[in-house]
């Protein structure tokens, strides 16, 4: 009797172990799924390619990194398929910098990102970054002519619309585009989408000075836009202020 309680104990331990072990291996399973990050999907092809660059270095490194940055324009300018490359500086911020760049299609622009100027520009900066460098595909949306003038302020706004706001907030930010381009001293105002989050969109904004800026911003479209934007936004207006980088 005592042998069959033994064997019955041990068949007991045993068949815990296996259903404990089961578990073990189910969660386990179930976990390593949940890290597995999906691919991103691939973003599309458009012409022309534009691209807005974002990015931060150490205060004492901003003088060195604005001449990295125009050594960079200045070789990717050789390059095939570029059609602009615009350099700016934090207009109260200087170690803030930021680019716009448009080139032909977005095999020209990739071409661009395997090429010696990107990679030797990114490897000089890379150690001296403060945050990770932003660097965000676009489509045009409402973009014209940039006027003669030079430019003596730039803005860059992102717009992020909510899902059910965006039919109209698109609308509202191709009016107020075009709307804009005939504002005295504007010499451009574009709007891109983001190509990867087509609710998102980036508005390029150059000012003959910033007096010009001044009188545009408390102007009554201006001011419209905003106030209908708020409703359909999912963040705060994000708009920053920089001087060209000649």
């Amino acid at each position: 009797m005592k042998n069959q309680n033994n064997k019955a104990n041990t068949f007991t331990i045993d068949k815990r172990s296996l259903l404990l072990g089961s578990a073990s291996l189910l969660f386990a399973a179930g976990s390593a799924s949940a890290q597995i990050t999906p691919p991103a999907p691939a973003l599309p092809s458009v012409s022309p390619q534009y691209v807005v660059t974002y990015f931060e270095v150490a205060p004492a490194f901003a003088a060195a990194a604005a001449k990295i940055a125009r050594d960079y324009r200045a070789a990717t300018r050789k390059e095939n398929g570029v059609t602009a490359l615009d350099l700016y500086q934090g207009a109260y911020l200087p170690y803030h910098f930021a680019m716009t760049g448009q080139w032909s299609d977005t095999a020209a622009f990739n071409a661009h990102s395997e090429g010696a100027a990107l990679k030797t520009f990114r490897t000089s900066l890379t150690p001296h970054l403060i945050a990770a460098y932003d660097e965000r595909r676009h489509h045009a949306l409402e973009v014209g002519k940039t006027a003669a003038a030079k430019s003596g302020l730039v803005t860059l706004t992102h717009v992020d619309l909510i899902p059910s706001g965006r039919d109209a907030g698109i609308e509202s930010v191709k009016m107020i585009a075009s709307q804009s381009r005939a504002e005295p001293g504007c010499v451009r105002f574009d709007a891109l989408t983001q190509s990867n989050r087509p609710n998102h969109m980036t508005l390029v904004q150059s000012w003959r000075d910033d007096a010009a800026y001044r009188r545009y911003i408390v102007s009554a479209p201006c001011k419209a836009f905003r106030e209908s934007l708020l409703a359909r936004s999912g963040s705060p207006y994000d708009e920053r202020s920089y001087r060209p980088l000649v």
